[in-house]
Order: C-alpha cells, then structure tokens, then sequence
C-alpha cells in the first residue's frame, strides 16, 4: 500500500510540534535567515552580498540548524530519563559532598587526642583508694 505525500509530511509535521529539538533548531534557522536577510539588505548588488562574511556565515549557520533538525526528525524523539530530575539532582549533590569529606579527610593532617586531664590528688589526711585484691 503505497503511502500518499500528506501522509509522508504528516509525520515530520508532527515532529516539528511535538519533538523540543526540532523545534528549536528551526527557530534557530528562522533567526539565522532573517539576520542574513536583513544584512543582505543594506549591500548593493548580489555581488557585496556574496562577499560579506556576516552572510556567509549566518547563512552557514542556517543550514547546520537545518541539517540538526532533520537530523532530529530522523532519530525521532529523545527517550526520558528513567530517573526523574530531582532524584539525579539529590544523588548527585551527595556524590559531591561525599568526594568533598573524602579530600578534606586526606588533606588535613589528623588532630591529636586531646589531653587527659591528671586525676586529682587526694584530699589531705585521707587515705588514698587502692584497688582490692
């Protein structure tokens, strides 16, 4: 069963509302023409046009967003992450913290035990408390 135009534009139609990267690498081309068309403008003749380097490259630049775009289409849409953003957000904020302890840990140089403050002496005129054997 042969598959009609429409049909075959349907489906990058439906990328291009669906997928965010598709979407965003137009308007990047769509910004990128209009820049070149407005410095087209200000030039002469097809000539000053053609040589102008800010064309050039925005017109350059227009076709790698058109090019990343289908290429996106292609791909299809990005799978989600099995792991929502917030729980990766905490695991990693843990990693870190527990890498930071880890070099804190090896670059200070350990503490001496504090010091062991000498029993009292006994009071004077008692005797003095002997283990019992």
């Amino acid at each position: 069963m042969a598959t009609t135009t429409m049909e075959q534009l349907g489906s990058y139609v439906e990328a291009l509302f669906e997928n965010d990267d598709v979407r965003d690498n137009f308007s990047r081309m769509r910004a990128n023409l209009r820049a070149a068309n407005r410095r087209a403008g200000s030039r002469k003749n097809v000539w000053q046009v053609a040589e102008d380097p800010g064309v050039r490259a925005r017109l350059v630049e227009s076709a790698r967003a058109a090019r990343a775009a289908f290429a996106a289409i292609q791909e299809g849409p990005q799978e989600p992450s099995p792991w929502p953003r917030r729980i990766r957000l905490v695991l990693a904020m843990a990693a870190v913290g527990a890498a930071a302890a880890a070099y804190q840990s090896k670059t200070r140089p350990a503490r001496p035990a504090a010091p062991v403050a000498p029993a009292e002496p006994a009071a004077a005129g008692q005797p003095a408390a002997t283990a019992a054997p």
